[in-house]
């Protein structure tokens, strides 16, 4: 049943992109708005992925501009114009292959990511104990013994390899906890203000940029987002959208996609169709960033 729908979402996506893309050609003709801003989600890139990622990430660039995050600062602020389809790239949880991936495929290409790192999941110095906080922390539908044997974290060194090709490290809390599900206002900014402090003290950076977990509406909390702008310039949802200088900074749109889908389904994800589905969602945390103001 799930292989079905995932053949039918595909067969979609390859008659709707093409009307997708030129539909939002005209739209953004007529109206004289000449560019977009998206924000891409990936997790963990296994080695069998990575080839299909490269692919992904060079058929990408045909149609949208990458950019480094310093740039979607500025253009999330108004200082650079949104002339062009612009797009950043993002990974949450701090996976090795993050490492590969960025190693093969990213720092070729000039192209700069923001990692989203869980400080705890830094901290592990044994991949079996790794292993362990993914089948817990990160993916709890899988035991310890079905988390993948390539399938560990990037420690403090390893994330210091990556700020020194350019790319940025965020905070996705202390443990990969659930936030929605988390009470006191303590615990709250143990899990958010405490990781973020802890990143910046192994790394030597200022850490302005966070992503809640799992990245649903359900998944976070006004409580939460309350706790989180008091340390962070920059807070990053799951929820699909486009970014524009108008979108709160506190309420930045991403889109969730994977190297094992099809080009045809990238393309109609990222042009917006499926973005009708969190509209309501996006809402509720517009007004939850708008008290902010």
């Amino acid at each position: 049943m799930k292989r079905n729908k995932i053949k039918l979402r595909e067969l979609i996506a390859y008659f709707l992109y093409p009307i997708l893309r030129i539909k939002n050609y005209l739209l953004s003709y007529f109206s004289n708005q000449n560019g977009r801003l998206i924000v891409v989600l990936y997790h963990d890139v296994n080695t069998n992925q990575i080839d299909k990622f490269a692919s992904q990430i060079d058929w990408l660039s045909n149609y949208w501009e990458f950019i480094t995050p310093r740039q979607f600062e500025l253009m999330s602020k108004g200082v650079l114009p949104i002339d062009k389809n612009y797009i950043l790239l993002t990974f949450d949880d701090g996976f090795y292959s993050n490492g590969i991936v960025a190693t093969k495929v990213l720092n070729p290409r000039n192209i700069k990511a923001i990692f989203f790192i869980v400080s705890e999941f830094a901290n592990i110095e044994l991949e079996v104990n790794a292993r362990k906080f993914i089948a817990k922390n990160i993916l709890p539908e899988l035991s310890p013994m079905q988390v993948p044997l390539d399938q560990y974290n990037l420690n403090w060194n390893d994330l210091k390899d990556l700020i020194k090709n350019g790319h940025m490290i965020g905070s996705h809390t202390k443990t990969h906890c659930r936030l929605s599900e988390v009470s006191s206002n303590q615990n709250l900014r143990t899990e958010i203000i405490e990781s973020a402090d802890e990143i910046s003290k192994n790394l030597s950076i200022d850490v302005k940029h966070f992503a809640y977990t799992f990245g649903t509406l359900e998944d976070f909390s006004e409580d939460a987002l309350t706790v989180a702008s008091d340390r962070f310039d920059f807070v990053y949802s799951g929820l699909r959208g486009y970014n524009s200088k108008k979108t709160s900074n506190y309420a930045v749109r991403r889109h969730s996609v994977s190297p094992e889908n099809s080009l045809p389904l990238l393309g109609f994800l990222l042009e917006g169709g499926a973005d009708y589905r969190y509209k309501k969602s996006l809402n509720v945390i517009d007004s939850w960033a708008n008290k902010l103001l």
